[in-house]
């Protein structure tokens, strides 16, 4: 958005393009399908709020030194579209994996940490397939091996509103009072396969619940810290210390309603992300910016090409440069690894 950047120093611009740079929470699929926008081409980012900002394409990535993106499938589920939204995410995938073949010299699939980690070795964009709100497994249990299958490897597993796994933070009913039946077997069927499960957007319900479930780390993908903005939607400090102290990983958001009144500027993510830090630990932070959803970005900050500001804003917070560089990437890597599938018994 329109508003004075923040200057990046050499030093900072040295780490920056020296670590892995991953954005665990974005957009581009939602007008990359819609409007079947091309992903190699640079695209005008507007100066004000637009819903389908244009802030996320390949040369905004590469000029950003952004080396490891999620590209997170959303359709509208019900009630306001009943029918076969687990068809309209095929067909988002099929959209995903033609924008990789096109650019494949310069782009890659990947479903592991270690992937990821060889692709950027290699000088390309690794990308990952995410999707927000299990409302797309319609009910069946068998979509979740069938989207493992298709390369899915994080699931958010409700948005907003209630769904047949959870409850959502802005759901007028709450019919599960926290997770469902059905959606304790989804979070046991996502963990064995080797699927992270995504718990933005959850109540505090379906949060304790998705805990008690798991044998594996949770994220939220993309949230700011209730002590800043007063909303269910936010993390509170005491999820915090409980979703890390089993290994979890919070992804803050950039999208400055939800970084409080003080996010103004990219100061706003580094000072969440501080926070947080002080409640747990620095390695259990990463960036989820949902940049091209239904958002906006701070002052300054216009597009993915500004991804530089934020590295300088942590180290100008206080953050050491391996702090920096976890939160950056590393931190993510370890946890994909964490959360890879169960091991076979051994009885």
């Amino acid at each position: 958005m329109i508003g004075k950047k923040i200057p990046v120093s050499e030093a900072a611009l040295r780490l920056h393009n020296d670590s892995i740079v991953l954005d665990c929470h974005s957009h581009f699929l939602i007008n990359g399908y819609m409007h079947n926008r091309s992903f190699g081409d640079r695209g005008k980012s507007p100066a004000i709020y637009n819903p389908l900002r244009n802030a996320i394409d390949l040369p905004k990535l590469q000029e950003g030194g952004v080396n490891a993106l999620a590209f997170t499938s959303y359709t509208v589920g019900r009630p306001l579209f009943r029918l076969g939204t687990d068809r309209i995410t095929d067909r988002i995938l099929n959209r995903y994996y033609e924008i990789v073949g096109s650019l494949a010299t310069e782009v890659a699939h990947c479903e592991t940490a270690g992937e990821i980690r060889e692709t950027v070795a290699a000088g390309k964009l690794a990308t990952f397939l995410a999707i927000e709100g299990a409302h797309v497994l319609e009910g069946k249990l068998e979509n979740v091996q069938h989207f493992f299958e298709r390369g899915v490897r994080l699931v958010t597993i409700t948005h907003f509103v209630a769904n047949g796994i959870a409850d959502g933070t802005s759901s007028p009913f709450r019919p599960h009072k926290g997770l469902s039946d059905f959606g304790r077997d989804v979070v046991k069927q996502m963990q064995s396969l080797g699927m992270m499960v995504d718990l933005a957007h959850c109540t505090e319900e379906a949060f304790e619940d998705a805990i008690s479930a798991s044998t594996r780390p949770l994220i939220f993908s993309h949230t700011g810290l209730r002590r800043f903005r007063n909303i269910e939607r936010n993390i509170s400090d005491d999820q915090v210390r409980e979703l890390t102290r089993h290994g979890g990983l919070v992804g803050v958001i950039f999208f400055p309603p939800y970084l409080g009144k003080a996010g103004k500027d990219v100061r706003a993510i580094a000072r969440t992300a501080y926070e947080i830090a002080k409640l747990s630990s620095p390695r259990h932070i990463c960036l989820g910016s949902d940049m091209d959803a239904f958002t906006y970005t701070p002052r300054g900050f216009v597009d993915s090409s500004d991804m530089p500001q934020v590295t300088q804003a942590l180290l100008d917070v206080g953050f050491d440069e391996g702090e920096v560089r976890g939160i950056l990437g590393e931190n993510f890597l370890r946890f994909f690894d964490e959360s890879g599938p169960e091991e076979p018994s051994r009885a």
